[in-house]
């Protein structure tokens, strides 16, 4: 299997931001640790793009769309296997408001 190439949503990009400007408030180092955490996570995903699991147990997930963890956010993502190309789609914590678990 070939390696995959990253992109990410104005959301993910959006997302990100949020969370490094959130944490880095409180605790600098800590939000760049997190960031370089996040970064290496979703850089495992070019090597094995279907590491993560399907997302159809959330109610907010896109069609499509896989989960991995990575500390406490969950990392949306979408797999074009004719492009290899992973597609960041949202990073969201996992206790955010809008994260609905369906069981």
């Amino acid at each position: 299997m070939s390696e995959y190439t990253v992109s990410y949503t104005a959301t993910a990009k959006k997302d990100l931001i949020g969370i490094f400007d959130f944490i880095s408030d409180y605790n600098f180092a800590f939000a760049l640790e997190l960031r370089k955490t996040i970064e290496e996570k979703i850089l495992l995903l070019t090597q094995s793009p279907f590491l993560g699991r399907p997302a159809a147990n959330l109610k907010i997930a896109i069609e499509k769309s896989r989960i991995t963890f990575c500390k406490l956010y969950i990392i949306f993502y979408s797999v074009d296997t004719s492009k290899n190309i992973i597609y960041i789609e949202s990073v969201m914590h996992e206790a955010q408001e809008n994260l609905e678990w369906i069981y």
